[in-house]
């Protein structure tokens, strides 16, 4: 399987839907007690619901965040986090649009940031604020060594960098291990990078669940273990980091990739 089939598949996701899952999911996901599907209106509402320690469906899914079809840079993730002001997020509409896009992988070619966590007109959104967190020192790093600004150096990765989550849906933290074995949105995801997997010039990071995503080992491939998958670091001192400032920096034609 292939990422244009990951993309088909959550082609069939409706994303004014209520609740917010995929209908290959919910018969699996639905009816457990740790999923929430009420709507959160209020800001004290946001804020009782980033604390729970369930599966949220009032926010929309992100399988995947940045241009799959153009990155070499993946990183495998769990689930997306959740926190109150991912509920305030949604409710901005130019935001709101952009996660669709994400969703759909429409015109990301057009975006100067297809990677939009990264994108400074969302600085303020918990996405922003988490993934910059995780990669401003390494976006620095690859600045210093290419001799390129801040802001360029963002921009590339930006083009260049994907995310893969195992399960779709927000919570704080994730007690549905259970399902990650045949729920259909995993069993996609699976399949997609094990497509990757099988090319050399893809760099994938697996920073969460290891085992679950079951991928073969290879150089192009880097494994978590322990401490470090709980961490997730990808500063420039952790095996991600480094891996993506060499991939950054290494002496290749950024025309021979399409960029």
């Amino acid at each position: 399987m292939s990422v244009e089939d990951l993309i088909r598949y959550w082609g069939e996701f409706d994303v004014k839907g209520d609740p917010l899952v995929h209908p290959q999911d919910a018969d699996q996901i639905l009816n457990d007690p740790q999923v929430y599907e009420d709507e959160t209106e209020t800001p004290e509402g946001w804020m009782v619901a980033s604390q729970l320690p369930g599966v949220h469906l009032g926010l929309l899914p992100t399988p995947y965040t940045g241009n799959l079809r153009k990155a070499d840079i993946f990183i495998l993730m769990l689930n997306p986090g959740l926190a109150a002001v991912d509920f305030y997020a949604e409710r901005q509409q130019d935001y709101r649009d952009r996660l669709v896009r994400n969703i759909r992988q429409e015109n990301l070619d057009e975006d100067a940031y297809p990677f939009f966590a990264l994108d400074p007109r969302f600085c303020w959104s918990g996405a922003y604020k988490w993934w910059m967190g995780k990669l401003e020192k390494t976006i620095q790093a690859i600045a210093r060594q290419r001799a390129i600004g801040f802001v360029d150096a963002t921009q590339e990765l930006a083009r260049r960098l994907a995310v893969v989550e195992l399960f779709p849906y927000h919570s704080k933290s994730f007690g549905m291990h259970r399902v990650l074995a045949e729920l259909p949105s995993a069993v996609h995801a699976r399949a997609a990078t094990d497509g990757l997997a099988q090319l050399p010039d893809r760099l994938i990071i697996i920073t969460r669940q290891v085992g679950a995503w079951d991928l073969a080992d290879a150089d192009h491939i880097v494994r978590y273990k322990n401490g470090q998958a709980r961490g997730a670091s990808l500063s420039p001192n952790s095996l991600g980091g480094q891996r993506i400032i060499e991939r950054m920096t290494e002496n290749l034609s950024l025309t021979s990739r399409g960029f």
